[in-house]
């Protein structure tokens, strides 16, 4: 079909999409004087009587397929494979939906049109607000639809590319509404088997929301996809990739941990190789994020979670609505061994007496004995701003007030422990040659001599 070439030929286009009814168009390109389809599509626009995309494919001279049954398509928010996805909005009601068209060579298969029923069906025996919901299904003519609710938003894969990793509260806040999302469809007996970014959309008031059951795998006995690998290669389970027709649950946790290791770290998943903290993430939160993701990325699907309900536990107490700010590692309770001591300057004053400061006892008229004065030798107390003595610290001597060593050591090891922990955790994740662990050892052996030779 030709493209509208002047302005009697764009609006004889217009006229026959029948998208504005109602009006006089010669009068109203008359009235704004535009001098051809350009100037009066831009008007049209601007007063809202078309959207851009009727107005491209207006001007291209197509003048068909702006109506799905009761619907108006105002614009194509998606694509794939097997159908296009637009957002349209009832003639009547005028409520915006999202409408899944099949493409018409898949129509012309009769599995294609079978799987999308199928899928049509899954969507509407789930109601849950992690899930996009299905309103209606029909056909027209040739033209098979879905109704499903419109998702005001983003996808999690054009977030992450657009704004880089989440902070860990963000992303296991998002982690465990998708999570309750799958287990809402796990329940009703329907396995996702394609979790992916693309396929979680996040709306504009932090709402995780679950699409695209085209995959599904219900319990009914039929599989109209066998025979073939399903998923994306990036996220799928050991278990589907080699058969994706006996697969559980388990697959779908497996494909969501995967997702959220790139929403969290920016990077796939790869076994042996440990993933970097973005900077400015909390490191606390981070770790414990990651643990829960490299349970949920099991080999073995008995070694991960079980259900999608028992992920949603796990992250629940790290996640932290999108409407607030995320916590800082201090708003966080860390165990008794991992957590490092504050840096103190001088050692903490006890809050009884020392024993030397104590009465002697049967003898109460005795007092205890004032400070000596500088000339001589003792240490004076420290006197702050305001004029009151500050206390000295029990660990200081009267030559250069060097802390003592087991104080020192103390110290030192309260600063380090967090980072040997660290060393030691890796080197049993990891599998390393013998020469690796001698060299470590060597290492180790080099820090306490040079430590005591410090002290």
């Amino acid at each position: 079909m030709p493209a509208a070439a002047n302005l009697d030929e764009f609006l004889d286009v217009l006229a026959k999409s029948k998208l504005v009814e109602g009006m006089d168009l010669a009068a109203y390109a008359g009235r704004f004087r535009a001098e051809g389809p350009d100037e009066l599509a831009a008007r049209m626009i601007a007063d809202g009587l078309l959207t851009r995309f009727q107005a491209d494919h207006l001007k291209k001279g197509k003048w068909r397929g702006y109506f799905v049954g009761p619907y108006k398509v105002l614009d194509q928010i998606g694509s794939g494979a097997e159908a296009a996805i637009y957002l349209c909005e009832h003639r009547l009601l005028q409520r915006r939906v999202a409408v899944k068209v099949l493409l018409r060579e898949r129509a012309q298969n009769e599995a294609g049109r079978q799987r999308f029923e199928r899928e049509a069906r899954a969507a509407a025996a789930l109601d849950h607000p992690n899930i996009v919901r299905a309103f209606d299904v029909g056909q027209e003519e040739r033209l098979h639809y879905i109704v499903m609710e419109f998702v005001d938003g983003t996808s999690l894969r054009k977030l992450i590319e657009e704004h880089g990793p989440l902070s860990p509260a963000k992303a296991a806040d998002y982690l465990r509404q998708a999570a309750l999302g799958l287990e809402h469809a796990h329940k009703a007996g329907l396995v996702h088997r394609d979790i992916k970014p693309s396929n979680l959309m996040i709306t504009r008031d932090g709402v995780v929301k679950v699409l695209d059951l085209g995959l599904a795998l219900l319990n009914d006995g039929i599989d109209m996809t066998r025979g073939a690998v399903l998923g994306s290669a990036a996220y799928i389970a050991p278990e589907q990739a080699r058969d994706s027709h006996e697969v559980d649950a388990r697959a779908d946790i497996y494909s969501l941990g995967a997702t959220f290791h790139l929403a969290l770290t920016g990077k796939r998943p790869m076994r042996e190789v440990k993933p970097v903290r973005p900077k400015g993430s909390d490191p606390v939160l981070f770790d414990r994020v990651l643990t829960v993701l490299n349970r949920m990325m099991a080999h073995d699907p008995r070694d991960r979670y079980q259900s999608a309900a028992a992920v949603a536990a796990a992250v629940e107490k790290f996640a932290t609505p999108t409407t607030t700010d995320p916590p800082s590692s201090a708003d966080i309770q860390v165990p008794r061994e991992a957590a490092p001591n504050p840096r103190r300057t001088t050692a903490p004053v006890p809050k009884t007496p020392l024993p030397v400061a104590k009465l002697i006892p049967g003898d109460p008229a005795r007092k205890p004995a004032r400070p000596k004065s500088r000339a001589a030798g003792g240490a004076q107390p420290v006197h702050s701003n305001r004029g009151e003595p500050l206390p000295l610290a029990d660990d200081v001597r009267d030559r250069g007030a060097r802390p003592q060593p087991a104080a020192a050591l103390g110290q030192v090891w309260a600063r380090v422990q967090p980072y040997t922990a660290g060393v030691v955790n890796h080197f049993k994740t990891h599998k390393y040659p013998p020469w690796a662990w001698a060299a470590a050892g060597v290492c180790a052996m080099l820090f306490l001599v040079i430590l005591r030779s410090a002290f």
